[in-house]
Parts: structure tokens; sequence; C-alpha cells
């Protein structure tokens, strides 16, 4: 915020990076064609009187959209078509439909860029371009790249690598790096995640409304808003939101110590848990069980203070589970359990055969759902098509073992860089929040695992904010001890 109004005075009061002369010469030349082009065109010149001032918009306050960003992350499945945009080349055909969060993305990046401009005219903000990670990442997208060597089509597995590894990098780790500068963004951008769990939440509550306790498998899922499914149709896409809501609105008591404030958290972060268990995901399950695990260790010494309070909660919480567990059981035994498990396993077995065929560089990127449809196996069930349900398998069999050594290399620099920066901190207080964030991000990367979601804003934005939070706590310990 800091550097949009810094911006904005450097504006107003023309300091620019050339002489006044010839910052008088371009305002004046500009408004005269303005003034001759009104003449004619007048509606054209009103458009691009809005064109231009949205524009400048994104530049000034970028933080804005990374903030609706964070709020829209969930709605993967509300789009806008956009036909002139199909693609029919080279045998490959692509119906162009952009999600309302891909196009707040895209509006981020270039109000980025812009900003990036107007630092360089206005020359008012030298600081650079932060790229962590860049080389282990370029290794994997180049990987990825080539990779369309073995793909049934070239152009698609480009496209694919360009339109989905390309971009959780620049945009998803990319773009919260380097907006997020202090704490008072970061901590809106954490609210806004947390207010698009909160909404995630309210829809898997309405769901209940909508379903035949007596004849459905009763669960908390989306729901339809006038026959639009804004958020997908499974519950996974519920639980894959509030695996990251439920540490981030913990980490928000680093700025809300208030009764009230730690009171609101912790009955949000309760409500989080119960969707999450009502969700019926075996993932997320595991998730929420290892987050409880965390958190008793977090506050072990407090559970050792209030040692009988902490047994008789205990010893509540199992018996409220019982109902739950003993539905899941006799879910995973009933026909909708028994045929996930086999889908799974038919797809891991079409993995491996994949990267059997091709180890060194796979299939290419983003051939799964080939692979699944020449499954003669997979077809015979008359099952969708699916992609792989779990990172590894899908990285193995579309970029062989160099896209798996290279996706590895970049998670170890991505921790490398975390674990430097951590060793810097000395604020306890700073610490917790970042192990929270850490948390949170390991808990979305371990339900990828099982899941589809690899290459989402899901996934990646909570990464691009664990590296910002890693960036400005270190970045403000080594300025304190500079001025100690």
């Amino acid at each position: 915020m800091n550097t949009s109004k810094t911006l904005i005075n450097n504006i107003f009061s023309f300091k620019l990076a050339n002489n006044l002369t010839d910052n008088f010469f371009v305002i004046f030349s500009t408004s005269l064609i303005l003034l001759l082009f009104s003449l004619f065109f007048p509606t054209a010149v009103f458009s691009i009187i809005l064109i231009t001032a949205f524009l400048v918009l994104l530049a000034l306050f970028p933080e804005y959209l990374l903030y609706l960003l964070a709020f829209s992350i969930p709605l993967v499945n509300l789009y806008i078509p956009v036909e002139f945009l199909n693609l029919h080349y080279f045998g490959f055909i692509k119906d162009f439909k952009l999600p309302i969060v891909d196009l707040i993305a895209i509006s981020l990046f270039f109000g980025f860029l812009l900003r990036s401009v107007f630092n360089k005219i206005f020359s008012f903000d030298n600081e650079k371009l932060k790229m962590p990670v860049l080389l282990a990442f370029l290794g994997f997208f180049i990987i990825s790249l080539l990779s369309a060597i073995n793909a049934h089509n070239w152009f698609a597995s480009i496209w694919y690598s360009v339109r989905w590894i390309a971009v959780f990098y620049f945009i998803y780790i990319l773009l919260p790096v380097n907006l997020i500068k202090d704490k008072k963004i970061l901590r809106n951008t954490i609210i806004s995640f947390v207010l698009s769990a909160i909404y995630v939440s309210l829809m898997g509550m309405a769901s209940l409304l909508y379903q035949d306790f007596g004849n459905d498998f009763v669960r908390f899922k989306p729901i339809g808003i006038f026959r639009i499914y804004p958020i997908g149709y499974n519950q996974k896409q519920i639980s894959e939101i509030l695996i990251v809501g439920t540490m981030f609105i913990l980490a928000l008591r680093h700025w809300f110590n208030g009764v009230l404030a730690k009171r609101t958290i912790f009955f949000t972060w309760i409500v989080f848990m119960i969707i999450l268990v009502g969700s019926f995901s075996r993932a997320a399950w595991l998730i929420a069980g290892l987050q409880i695990l965390f958190l008793l260790y977090e506050y072990r010494h407090t559970v050792k203070r209030y040692q009988t309070e902490s047994i008789i909660g205990i010893m509540i919480f199992i018996a409220l589970f019982l109902a739950p567990a003993y539905y899941m059981f006799s879910i995973q035994t009933d026909a909708p359990g028994l045929g996930s498990n086999k889908h799974r396993a038919l797809l891991s077995t079409i993995a491996w055969k994949g990267f059997t065929r091709h180890p060194i560089l796979g299939h290419g990127s983003g051939d799964f759902f080939y692979l699944v449809d020449n499954s003669i196996r997979y077809t015979a069930t008359s099952a969708s098509l699916m992609d792989s349900h779990g990172i590894w398998q899908k990285i193995s069999a579309e970029m062989g073992l160099l896209g798996l050594t290279a996706f590895i290399i970049f998670v170890a620099a991505i921790i490398n860089f975390i674990w430097q920066r951590y060793r810097i901190i000395d604020n306890s207080k700073d610490r917790k929040l970042l192990i929270y964030i850490i948390v949170a991000v390991l808990s979305i990367f371990l339900f990828e695992w099982f899941d589809t979601s690899f290459y989402r804003g899901k996934i990646w934005l909570p990464v691009g904010i664990m590296i910002a939070t890693a960036y400005i706590l270190s970045n403000k310990q080594k300025h304190e001890n500079i001025t100690d």
C-alpha cells in the first residue's frame, strides 16, 4: 500500500525519469491525439479512457486483485466462454472457456507488469524482482516441454505445460512473493483465503438440505446455484480448501489476540473440522488427524497444565467421532468405497505401464487422459475419464524419470529456501506464524498425493504465500539485526 501511495505521489508531482520538457511533450501530444480522435470517434475514445483507467488502477493497486484471487480460488468451475480463443491447430482442438479465477489471475499478472513498467518510468522503487527457486522450476518446466516428443499430440502437450505448469509458478508463486511486501498485505491475503473457506463451508452445509437422508450417501458436498456448480461437483473440492483454511485461520491469531477474536477463530476452526470430517474424504480424514496431532504437540504444555480437562475433551471427541467412523467404515466396505479403491488401483496400474513404456521422458505432459482413454480395462468399466490420483504417478507417467527427478529437485529447493529463511528468524511469534503456514502447505501437498489438482492455484497459492511469509519475516529479522 505504501508503494502505491509513493507511486501516486510521484505521478502527480511528475517525478519522471526524463526531464520536464520531455514529460510535457509526451502528455501534450497524447492529449492532442485523443482530442482529435474524439471528434470523429467519441465512443472509441470513451472506451480507451475507461480501459486506461482500469489498467492504471491495476498498476496502482494490484494487492486488491491478490485478495480477490485468494477469495476466488475455489471457483474453478465458474467459466466465461471466450470462443475467439478456441484452438484448432495441428489436430489439437480446445474449446476455450476462461474460469473466473483465471481471469482474475491474468488481470493480476498484467497489473503487476504495469506496476513494474511504472516503477521504471517513474523510478521510485528500486526493489528487485524476486524469483525464488527459479532455476529449479525452469529445469522441471523444460523437461515438461521436452516430454512432448513422446506425446500423442505435441502441440497439446506443449499447451498443457504452458497453461498449467508455467502458470502455477509465474502467477501463483511469483506474484504473491513480489506483492506481499509487509505483514498487512500478508494478513489480508490470509483473511481472503479464510473467507473463501467460509463460503465453501456454507455451501457444504447447505447441501444437506437437498439430500435424501434415507437413500443418499449423505455428506457435505458442493451445491449448484442456478444449475451452475461454481466450485465443482465433488466433495474433494470442499476438502482441499478447508485443509488449508484450518491452518490459515489459526495463523490469524498472530494479529488477533483479543478474547472475542480468539473465540471466533476457535469456533471457525471447529466448523472447518466438522465439514472436513463430514465430507467423508479419506485423504481429508488423514490430514485432519495429522493436523490435530500437530496441534496437540504445539500446545503440549497447555495440555499438561490442564490434564484433567484435556482428557475429558479427548474422550468427548472420541465419543462424537465413533458414529462418523462407523459410517465411513460401512461406506468403504460397500459398493462406493470398493469401486473407488478399484479405480484408484487401476489408475496406478495405467501410470506404471505408461512409465515402463517411456521411462526417461514419459508420454508427454498432460497425456495421462490419453493413457486412460486407451486402457481397455478402464474403458470396460464405463467410467468417465479421470486424471491420475496422485501427483507422483502422474509425473512419472507423463515426464518419466527426468521429470520426476526435476520435480523432486524443485520441491527440495523450496524446502531448502524455507529452512534457510526460518533459521534467520529469532522471534518466536514470527516463527509460529511461519510454522502454521508451512503446515497448511504440507497438508495440501499430502492431500494432492491422493488427488488430481496438481497444478491449480489451490495448492500453489499457499506455496506462494509461504515463500512470501519467509521473505518478510527473515528480512524483518535482518533489518532488526542491522539496527541493533
